[in-house]
């Protein structure tokens, strides 16, 4: 015996010493119990010392068991569970078998009764004179509740301690409790303040409270709970009705035309609680009216709570357009196909490569190993546009994007792009389908401008009452087998007064009331079974439904914990293999076919066989919620490594939901690797949020290990990878205060090849916030090493840099002989994209010069690199760039046609700014050939851009020429109005002349007007 117990000591032991990431042999069992919200009771009796001491031992154990009987049915009469009674200590606990009302305010009640009990006891004992007192604490929170060794269920975690101190810190006669639990109940009760409580073992004070009595007049629910979150529906007529005026007025072409000429779209913005019926509304008004329709083709995306890939809101929806579901693996050619299939070709064709490598699919293209990641994020914008623009070319097309609270920048950045991009012959119609806000509390909005689409919104409240009785019928004429019967009064008006207009909580709430045989028919009609004050109804959706979970059977609760870790949709073959790495067997057709039909699950076909989804995402969550740590923790495991079976090593389209997997197992190790690998798409695809939030989570996890070896260079990885996305956001003091710890970092581990790219990068903060001096003692500082290192790439890089930061500075002679000598740098392994980029500077630079024949030669070489890699929005300002040394020359046709040419491209791939700036560039052109009319068209249009996209200085270039073409026209007032906001520009900018080639002439023509030297100033700083 003795020998048994020391191994399974042993074994216990080295469980409990392990490492928290170490897995070994025979861990795949998962433990009984489960997670819970409840709310605890300890209630500790005394005066029995001092009553033993007056009568014989006998009598002083009949009173004790007397008053633990009593206190025993008290609890039970409140739904308690009486965990244990130690001598005259006993611990209850309300809704760890079966989801109350109000936990708390069960036990708080509870409570009270209790201590009226003990003052009946006390008057019984008068003639003793030694009275028994009682003192109670209480608290709710979540706890563990599981079976103990002998198989008694019971709770544990840091809400049972805290209870048992409110208990151990309360008066005789009094029931102590925590404000956090109070406020669960305030309106119930009266309260006395008991101010901050000291408790043992808790670290600070806490603020605490104690209940006096009832109070007499109790507040409805949905006026104690308004604040509680709405859910599903059927019905709303009103709604459904704008919505067909709405696409009535869409199908006629009611909304105008937008800035490229075409019919604009339109968008509808339908916002909501969780589960009032959003989803559910523009589902049900396009099944009716659009699905299947001649001439409509309906598309539909959805966003994810949690390890959301890169385009996830967009993939969704090119999977469905496809038929390709997660499980599909088709190699490029067919993919290819499927997609010309659709589209028609033509528009397309050059786009598929990048659709393609969203799934995974690789295509070989070049482009996605030439191009930059900004390059390859625009060229995934406009594939997209594409696609949806040739699908748009022969009907109407409606796109439903749906939980857009959790909406990322790169599948918004697609959203503008194509609202703002895609001239199809038919209009779009988008419903953007969200709760009003994000799960941190950010408002969610969508602006859209009015030149693009015409926005409407809509947003959902309470269903009325008829429409609420409607679902009442549906869900019992489903369930009653006996055709349609009529609902008793007093359970309908039961119904909906607890649901007051709430969808989802009606629909669950009817289910609840089924499965617990509360409601049934009887004698012909839909009635309840017991009196409505013994009816407890959860007031929130999560207590509702955990309170049917409780319902279900233990294999039928487990099947969908198990489920939920695997997520929110799952394939029935990963929850197969699932079982069988636990080592269980299960009836998963008959256990899910009766969760399907409990309305837990839905379940659908797809490539890969049966899959299956949460009703609600509510349902989801709550299910979750209810797994033991320990047990999330060996499922999250078993899933990632089922996952990790037949991938790719870095198969980053499943990084994202791999590290997640791994996180939540607790083996860092995994989490890392796969996080890295999510960060690195997270920066390459614009997620900047993203990016942000894993690129912190990633630091933290390599800084609680040693900072060596590969450790070190993978916390380099992911400072830079932060670095790159402040980058992007602009935010530059805080580029530069991580640069400066990356530097410290790599200074002290002698890390040289960091070092360089290091000062590279801080070269270039410095020198974009004007600092030059300081930049260049950067790049110099980044060159020595680069030389030191014989690293003739980032020599040449380097030396680029130095070149721009001398053309800044004016020293165009210094700035020459640097991009030169950055050309011999990138010798015979020519990169095309930094030749490309060393041209273009060399090309600003003769021009700066006035050396046309040189600038023309460089330029030229520039936009054939541009082309070699596929780089259209570097295309498109080298063609800009051309148009200006033919217009210097007065060549008009050559200049026009370059600036054409650059114009089609920026408005093809969506660069607004450039736009803009190709624009005022032909304003400018046509105002020096005397094409008046086309000046001012061009210049209206750039003018409008400048403000949409911020560019201040150019909008004051372009308001130069406006103004000029004012005083033409004799409108001295609006040129007057013109020439005041350049001249604030100017100033606020700091602006100098260059650039402002007509703003001498502007001054002159409205001094010849007659207006004074102080009418029309100069800049402050050309004075």
């Amino acid at each position: 015996m003795s020998q048994d117990f020391a191994s399974f000591l042993k074994k216990r032991l080295v469980q409990h010493t392990l490492p928290e990431d170490h897995h070994g042999p025979g861990s795949s069992e998962l433990k009984p119990g489960e997670r819970r919200d409840i709310a605890v009771l300890f209630l500790d009796l005394g005066g029995f010392t001092a009553l033993s001491e007056r009568l014989d031992h006998e009598a002083v154990h009949d009173i004790s068991k007397g008053v633990m009987d009593a206190l025993v049915d008290i609890s039970g009469n409140f739904g308690g569970y009486v965990d244990k009674i130690e001598g005259d200590r006993i611990m209850v606990l309300f809704g760890a078998t079966r989801a109350g009302e109000n936990d708390s305010e069960r036990a708080v009640s509870c409570g009270l009764l209790m201590l009226d009990a003990i003052s009946t006891a006390n008057d019984i004992l008068s003639d003793t004179g030694v009275p028994i007192t009682a003192r109670i604490g209480i608290n709710s929170g979540p706890v563990t509740v599981a079976p103990d060794a002998i198989g008694h269920l019971t709770a544990i975690g840091s809400t049972v301690n805290i209870a048992s101190r409110m208990e151990e810190a309360a008066q005789e006669g009094t029931v102590l409790l925590p404000a956090a639990v109070m406020e669960k109940c305030r309106d119930l009760f009266s309260w006395v303040d008991r101010g901050a409580v000291s408790l043992k073992g808790v670290s600070l004070p806490v603020h605490a409270f104690s209940p006096v009595e009832r109070l007499t007049v109790r507040r409805h629910r949905w006026e104690r709970f308004s604040g509680d979150g709405f859910t599903s529906f059927v019905g709303r007529r009103r709604e459904l009705s704008e919505l067909s005026g709405l696409l009535e007025e869409h199908m006629s072409e009611a909304a105008g035309k937008g800035r490229l000429g075409t019919i604009r779209h339109t968008v509808l913005e339908v916002t909501g609680e969780a589960g009032i019926g959003k989803s559910r509304l523009v589902h049900e008004f396009i099944g009716d009216r659009c699905r299947g329709a001649p001439g409509i083709l309906v598309l539909s995306g959805q966003t994810q709570s949690y390890a959301q890939p890169a385009y996830q809101l967009w993939v969704s929806m090119l999977r469905e357009l496809l038929r390709f579901d997660t499980s599909s693996r088709p190699g490029y050619r067919e993919f290819r196909e499927r997609v010309l299939a659709l589209s028609g070709g033509d528009e397309t064709t050059d786009s598929i490569p990048f659709l393609a490598e969203l799934l995974s699919i690789r295509s070989g293209d070049r482009r996605l190993e030439d191009l930059d990641s900004g390059a390859i994020a625009l060229e995934t914008r406009i594939a997209f546009r594409n696609l949806l623009k040739a699908m748009a070319s022969d009907r109407h097309l409606i796109l439903v994007l749906d939980d857009l609270q959790w909406i990322d920048s790169t599948c918004r950045g697609v959203l503008d792009f194509l609202l703002a991009n895609c001239p199809s012959i038919n209009p779009l119609l988008v419903f953007l389908v969200s709760r009003p806000e994000t799960d941190d509390g950010k408002p969610v909005r969508f602006d859209v401008n009015p030149g693009y689409a015409r926005l409407e919104r809509m947003a959902l409240s309470a269903m009325e009452g008829d429409e609420c009785r409607g679902i009442i019928g549906a869900l019992l004429d489903r369930f009653g087998g006996d055709g349609h019967l009529p609902v008793s009064r007093r359970a309908e008006e039961f119904l909906l007064g607890h649901s007051q207009g709430n969808p989802f909580f009606l629909e669950e709430l009817v289910l609840d009331m089924l499965e617990s045989g509360l409601l049934g028919i009887h004698e012909g009609s839909w009635t309840f079974s017991s009196s409505l004050d013994d009816i407890y109804v959860p007031h929130s959706l999560t207590g509702l439904l955990q309170s049917r979970l409780d319902r279900l059977s233990e294999e039928h609760r487990g099947s969908l914990q198990k489920s939920s870790v695997l997520g929110f949709e799952f394939r029935l073959m990963l929850y197969r293999r699932l079982l069988e790495k636990l080592g269980l067997e299960e009836d998963t057709d008959n256990v899910f076919g009766d969760l399907e039909r409990r309305q837990f699950l839905l379940g659908k076909e797809s490539a890969g066989g049966r899959m299956f989804e949460f009703r609600n995402i509510l349902i989801h969550d709550t299910v979750y919620r209810t797994v033991l740590e320990s047990n999330r923790k060996l499922l999250h495991r078993l899933t990632a490594l089922i996952l990790e079976d037949g991938l790719e090593e870095d198969d980053r389209e499943m990084a994202d939901i791999l590290a997640h997997h791994w996180e939540l197992a607790g083996d860092r190790e995994k989490a890392l690797h796969w996080g890295v690998l999510s960060l690195r798409k997270a920066v390459t695809t614009y997620q900047h949020e993203r990016a942000m939030a894993l690129s912190a989570g990633l630091e933290e996890l390599i800084r609680l290990k040693p900072l060596e070896g590969g450790n070190l260079e993978r916390l380099m990885e992911v400072l830079l990878s932060r670095y790159t996305t402040l980058d992007m956001l602009g935010r530059r003091r805080d580029q530069e205060e991580l640069l400066l710890s990356m530097k410290e970092l790599a200074e002290s581990h002698s890390l040289e090849e960091w070092q360089l790219r290091i000062w590279t990068s801080l070269g270039n903060v410095l020198r974009i916030t004007g600092r030059l001096q300081e930049a260049e003692d950067s790049y110099r500082k980044a060159l020595a090493l680069a030389v030191e290192r014989s690293d003739r790439r980032s020599r040449g890089k380097v030396l680029c840099n130095l070149g721009i930061l001398s053309r800044i500075k004016g020293d165009l002679e210094e700035s020459e002989c640097l991009f030169k000598q950055a050309l011999e740098m990138n010798g015979t392994e020519v990169d095309p994209r930094v030749e490309g980029v060393l041209m273009g500077n060399l090309g600003n630079l003769y021009y700066d010069q006035g050396h046309m024949d040189e600038a023309i030669e460089y330029y030229e070489r520039a936009l054939a690199m541009n082309r070699e890699v596929g780089d259209r929005r570097s295309e498109g300002i080298a063609l800009g760039n051309l148009g200006n040394p033919y217009k210097a020359r007065g060549d008009l046709n050559k200049a026009l046609s370059y600036y054409r040419q650059s114009l089609d491209l920026h408005r093809e791939i969506g660069n607004r700014r450039s736009e803009g700036v190709t624009l005022s560039n032909l304003g400018a052109l046509y105002y020096d050939h005397g094409r008046f009319q086309e000046s001012g068209e061009c210049s209206d249009l750039a003018l409008e851009i400048h403000r949409e996209t911020g560019n201040m200085m150019l909008e004051a270039v372009t308001l130069t020429c406006l103004a000029l073409l004012r005083v033409r026209s004799e409108d001295i007032e609006g040129a007057m109005t013109h020439y005041k906001r350049i001249v604030e520009l100017v100033d606020e900018l700091g602006l100098t002349e260059g650039g402002f080639d007509h703003f001498r002439e502007l001054r002159r023509r409205l001094l010849e007007q007659g207006l004074t030297e102080e009418d029309v100033p100069l800049p402050k700083e050309w004075e």
